[in-house]
């Protein structure tokens, strides 16, 4: 610890890695309700099983269907990430015993407790020197096995389950079993955020943001879980703000809707954000508007019976025609898509608004119904209508997070190039080629499913997304074979 080239930080929650291109630069952390910063020349992620992902997709690395859906901006596209889950979990049996010298408890505690501490220290024998457990068996859960796959372990101490950082201070000892090689696969993915989007985000007068409720301790009268969030770099019209602090709040009167709700509020130089309310256990709504005092913004509004889009060209002036025009586009095919991609109790979508960001990286993303675009690319790819209509699909799938991201690009670039633009040319499959390059090759993977083997492929598939029910199984229930197997069929 007293290495000049060593320095440990504490009560800090690392947030992101950031990045400049694809090669890490340093980290983001947030310590002591502050956002910092550290750069490196090398970053090593070690957060666990289940911290490393969410720090990799609130970093930009992942599925870049989650990502969208997250309002994420993309680095880098790795749909494993958060993928393969395989948990050990285990099984602990604690036993009280009646005869103290034979539990190893209270050699833990009081002057024992010292005492074994300071033979440890010294390099003599003592209970601190042993193993954890004494005894150690493996087991055959099947005897068909060639190898154990169980493990029993035995201990003669006992946990304070109040407090498992703490032994019991009666006599007694546990067993734990666990399985070795579980083979079932889950995942574990970014559903919030401790914090709004960084020195690269901006926010204006609305904007959607993560507030994550994340603490179990209670908000006074309302007896909800409190709500701890600290706040980026907001922009105001481009100039950052300063944050001065940010806290959660219960208001007297409750809010508009509900008595039972906590508010999020942050103050900076000039400005106030505010978020609220949050409601007890709001598992569906992670996203809230913010509002943020900024000057006012003129955006245009194109209307038919069934859509609305509002299109902000505030920062890239230039493009006001080429954005009424793309909002014209979306008025007319959002009620399409909604009919194209149809479920059971779903109702599409009838607004969505269009920012166009003058220094944004990319192509663009969609989320909770704004999509935002790189006004670089547009002056690049002014005849690119087809983004439009896949950033558009991403809107009206409003799936939750869970399905397979390439599925998800495929649908919405099925829409795109079999619905929207048939005539467009077709890339060409390499043999190196896979479904999961999602995009265009999954788009015309799905369109030859539906001519080959079954018609409303993507209706299906669409509505058990939508409704969190999608399983690999899905395919061969609904065409006969596996995924894989029509793959390698489709690239005969």
């Amino acid at each position: 610890m007293r290495r000049a080239n060593l320095t440990v930080l504490t009560n800090a929650t690392a947030d992101k890695v950031l990045f400049e291109g694809k090669r890490a630069t340093g980290v983001q952390v947030v310590r002591d309700g502050a956002v910092e910063t550290y750069t490196a020349r090398e970053v090593i992620l070690c957060g666990g099983a289940l911290a490393s992902p969410a720090i990799l997709e609130r970093s930009g690395v992942g599925d870049p269907a989650l990502l969208e859906r997250l309002g994420i901006p993309l680095v880098h596209a790795q749909p494993q990430v958060g993928e393969n889950l395989l948990e050990h979990r285990a099984l602990i049996l604690q036993s009280r015993l009646k005869d103290p010298l034979l539990s190893h408890n209270r050699q833990y505690q009081g002057w024992r407790a010292i005492w074994n501490g300071i033979k440890y220290y010294l390099g003599v024998d003592g209970l601190m020197s042993a193993a954890s457990y004494e005894i150690v068996g493996w087991l055959k859960t099947d005897p068909a096995l060639n190898r154990p796959d169980a493990q029993i372990l035995v201990a003669p101490f006992s946990f304070n389950m109040a407090d498992r950082t703490k032994i019991e201070d009666v006599p007694g000892m546990h067993v734990t079993l666990y399985t070795l090689r579980p083979d079932s696969k889950g995942s574990v993915h970014e559903v919030g955020s401790l914090r709004f989007e960084g020195a690269d985000f901006t926010f204006w007068e609305k904007h959607s943001a993560f507030v994550e409720v994340y603490s179990t301790s209670k908000i006074p009268k309302s007896g909800i879980p409190k709500v701890n969030v600290t706040f980026g770099w907001p922009r105001l019209n481009g100039t950052k703000v300063p944050l001065k602090k940010a806290y959660a709040y219960y208001p007297d009167k409750g809010g508009p809707d509900s008595p039972d709700c906590a508010w999020v509020k942050a103050e900076g130089e000039n400005c106030e954000v505010e978020v609220g309310p949050i409601f007890k256990r709001d598992e569906a709504k992670r996203r809230h508007d913010l509002v943020l005092g900024s000057k006012t913004r003129t955006v245009s509004k194109i209307a038919s019976k069934e859509a609305v889009a509002l299109v902000d060209t505030n920062d890239a002036p230039d493009l006001k025609a080429w954005g009424d025009k793309a909002g014209t586009l979306c008025v007319e095919w959002m009620p399409k898509i909604g009919a194209l991609l149809p479920s059971e109790g779903f109702e599409a979508p009838r607004e969505v608004t269009l920012y166009f960001d003058p220094v944004m990286k990319g192509v663009a993303h969609a989320a909770n119904g704004r999509i935002t675009i790189s006004a670089a690319f547009v002056r690049e790819h002014p005849d690119d209508w087809g983004m439009v209509v896949h950033e558009l699909t991403h809107v009206v799938q409003a799936y939750p997070a869970g399905g397979p991201g390439w599925l998800v690009e495929g649908i919405a670039d099925y829409i795109r190039i079999v619905k929207f633009e048939p005539q467009a040319p077709r890339p060409k499959l390499t043999r190196l080629a896979s479904y999961k390059d999602a995009y265009k090759t999954a788009a015309m993977f799905l369109e030859w499913i539906e001519k080959q083997h079954t018609p409303d492929l993507v209706v299906k598939m669409n509505a058990a997304l939508r409704a969190g029910k999608y399983r690999d199984e899905l395919w061969k229930e609904l065409t006969g074979k596996t995924v894989d197997e029509l793959w390698a069929e489709y690239v005969k």
